[in-house]
């Protein structure tokens, strides 16, 4: 079973709504949860930067709506990736339903 409900495609993030993981988040009214936000925005930052990243602290972590099949299955995402040294990240990430944000997430990020 594929646990990963996304897939990135350039500046976009496209959510496969037929997941299995959607059956018990929540049943009936799909929902991503907002811990797969996070990683969407480690995941860019990672294709980014073409390191592999963790999160080593959240700064700020704002859900403005829920993402959900009303808003449809793609989303843009802004994003600046700033090094602050070999093996740290600062990263400011936001997530789009069409021009209105859904999520911003703030963030440091380090290397494995």
């Amino acid at each position: 079973m594929n646990v990963i409900p996304y897939t990135i495609q350039g500046d976009r993030v496209v959510i496969d709504y037929s997941n299995p993981i959607f059956q018990g988040h929540f049943p009936g009214k799909p929902m991503l949860p907002g811990v797969y936000i996070i990683q969407i925005a480690t995941d860019y930052a990672s294709i980014l930067t073409g390191r592999n990243l963790v999160v080593r602290s959240i700064k700020r972590c704002r859900y403005f709506m829920p993402v959900t099949p009303d808003l449809g299955a793609e989303y843009r995402i802004e994003n600046s990736v700033a090094a602050q040294d070999n093996d740290t990240y600062q990263i400011e990430f936001t997530l789009l339903a069409g021009q209105t944000p859904v999520a911003q997430i703030k963030a440091q990020l380090v290397c494995l």
